[in-house]
């Protein structure tokens, strides 16, 4: 929208958690869409400082002896993170998330950022 305000939508895949119960192998995949209102900070050309909030729709399905459970839900998310832009197209961009999921999740991430 302009150099302090932008809003994010994302599919989160938070991968799959494995253990056993009473000798019975259990196991569980989530991700979801979300949707975030970003607050940038540019501290210079290249770097700027951010912070988000908004809603994740999240969906998790059992397997193993888990077979046959699914929850889902719609929860709140927030994150905040720094960005380096080579260009003015093209940059990377590191974060920390968290999820209010059942149990809160924490979300570690660094990826590639390019603006349109």
């Amino acid at each position: 929208m302009n150099p302090n305000i932008a809003f994010e939508a994302a599919w989160v895949d938070f991968g799959e958690i494995s253990g056993s119960i009473g000798g019975s192998a259990v196991s569980a995949e989530a991700d979801g869409w979300a949707l975030a209102a970003k607050g940038m900070l540019p501290l210079n050309e290249q770097f700027g400082v951010f912070g988000k909030l908004g809603m994740i729709m999240w969906d998790v399905e059992g397997s193993g002896a888990a077979s046959g459970i699914e929850d889902d839900g719609t929860d709140l998310m927030y994150g905040i993170g720094a960005q380096y832009m080579f260009t003015d197209q093209f940059g990377i961009v590191g974060e920390w998330e968290w999820y209010d999921i059942d149990d809160d999740v924490d979300l570690f991430s660094i990826g590639a950022l390019i603006k349109f």
